[in-house]
């Protein structure tokens, strides 16, 4: 019920798309993606995925009592164990993250060697990320493929076949290119 609330939701137990959407929604405008902790003390104290605590009860602590905000993993997460207490079928997608030349190796753009990102395949229908800071602000359809998808604010992505075992969540860009 708190999570309902620091949402700003009122009390429908609903398992729709429909209600998915307005979640995924308010939660990027209530609960902010920040990666302080990461930063808190210098280089020794950075916390790598692993080291974060991702339980029910740490993230109730975390996003709910003390009102912050999170990562990729522990948004995602917290958004996980609400949904599953709503009635929606969810899991975890570890994802690898395109870096531009900016931000690439040694300049180079390109993917992230490992997964270092995680979003939610909900229902086994629906794609959602509400840890990156960036994507739409509604659920989109995963399994539908190369279709072109548009989203509540006008983004405009796609899901595509990168490789025999990997999809690729790509974004339009204002130039029409993908």
């Amino acid at each position: 019920e708190e999570y309902s609330v620091r949402l700003g939701l009122g009390r429908h137990n609903d398992a729709s798309r429909d209600r998915l959407d307005e979640i995924v929604e308010s939660h990027l405008a209530k609960i902010p993606f920040e990666n302080l902790d990461q930063h808190a003390s210098g280089a020794t104290r950075r916390l790598r995925a692993r080291d974060r605590p991702l339980s029910r009860a740490a993230l109730y602590e975390k996003l709910l009592v003390r009102r912050r905000g999170g990562d990729c993993f522990e948004l995602n997460c917290g958004l996980l164990y609400f949904l599953e207490a709503l009635g929606y079928e969810v899991e975890l997608l570890p994802c690898r993250v395109f870096a531009g030349k900016e931000r690439g190796r040694q300049g180079r753009p390109g993917y992230r060697a490992a997964p270092s990102h995680h979003a939610l395949l909900v229902d086994k229908e629906y794609f959602v990320d509400v840890g990156f800071g960036e994507g739409p602000i509604a659920s989109i359809l995963y399994r539908n493929l190369d279709s072109e998808q548009v989203t509540p604010e006008g983004m405009r992505s796609r899901i595509v076949q990168f490789s025999e075992d990997k999809l690729q969540l790509e974004w339009k860009h204002d130039d029409d290119e993908w």
